[in-house]
């Protein structure tokens, strides 16, 4: 049987051929029979389907190179929060050592103390009691300190008041705002322990609060503070506009709980580092496939 030059058939007709013909020629050989092709191309043979997915591949353009800046930009914000969650470590780790240092005198460092909140400063005098008022509700802080459960002070009452005394220091003229500790709200109209003798107290420097988001404003007038303005408090109680948390290692019975102080800060860093980084890598792998792998072979 002779067939004419075959050059381009399509797979129905390459199974024709299998099944029925052996053909062969100079410039090609087809043993069909045997289930094997061997063809030997000329210069005038077509192109195959792999050299025109080749030739049909382009660089990158302008548009690939835009959308690279996502995967780079996803890669240096996962960086960033990789820097700040070593700043929040070093900061937290400051703080501790500043609350567990050697109590510093007040008055010697007064002109000092902007530089100085959470430093833990000692001061001499006597607790005026006629001038208390309450800052709150505020949650119970507790510092390793052993709560017995049926006492007024029990784990399970975390809601409450912060107690603040002005202390009137030793031969100084000088009137400070101390955060004596926290009570339970259903202790807030009970009598609270008075210390009416000179004591040296030690305390926690802080600043001032700014309003939390959705708090009520303080009213002075009704005595109602619901966070920490040192200015205004010191105006109503006439001291100085100085403020420190008590840090006492013997609390009264009747209260209050002393060390209020928060010193754990808010260090979410490594989350965010971890979904900037997974953005990047998957950003950058889709990038790559879309771009990357339709590149033409050199």
């Amino acid at each position: 049987m002779n067939l004419p030059i075959i050059r381009n058939f399509s797979n129905l007709a390459h199974k024709i051929l299998i099944n029925h013909c052996q053909y062969k020629e100079k410039s090609r050989l087809l043993l069909c029979n045997n289930i094997k092709v061997h063809l030997i191309r000329s210069k005038s043979t077509n192109p195959t389907l792999y050299e025109i997915k080749q030739k049909a591949k382009k660089p990158i353009n302008l548009y690939g190179y835009f959308l690279l800046v996502v995967p780079v930009t996803t890669f240096l914000l996962g960086t960033w929060q990789l820097q700040r969650r070593q700043w929040k470590l070093k900061l937290i780790e400051d703080l501790q050592t500043r609350i567990n240092a050697a109590p510093i005198d007040l008055v010697e460092n007064i002109d000092q103390l902007d530089s100085l909140e959470y430093s833990t400063v000692k001061a001499k005098g006597k607790f005026l009691h006629e001038k208390e008022f309450l800052i709150g509700p505020r949650s119970v802080i507790y510092h390793n300190v052993g709560i017995d459960a049926g006492n007024l002070f029990a784990r399970r009452n975390t809601n409450g008041w912060n107690v603040i005394t002005p202390f009137k220091v030793e031969n100084e003229d000088l009137t400070i705002l101390v955060n004596r500790g926290w009570i339970p709200d259903r202790a807030k109209n009970l009598p609270l322990s008075k210390i009416e003798d000179t004591i040296e107290i030690n305390g926690i420097v802080r600043k001032e609060e700014s309003r939390p988001p959705f708090n009520p404003s303080n009213k002075p007038r009704y005595g109602l503070w619901y966070y920490r303005d040192i200015k205004a408090m010191a105006k109503m109680a006439d001291t100085s506009p100085i403020f420190i948390d008590l840090w006492s290692k013997n609390d009264p019975p009747e209260g209050p709980l002393s060390c209020q102080t928060k010193i754990t800060l808010r260090n979410e860093h490594f989350s965010y580092m971890i979904t900037w980084y997974t953005l990047s890598l998957c950003t950058a792998t889709i990038w790559y496939k879309i771009f990357i792998k339709k590149l033409p072979l050199p």
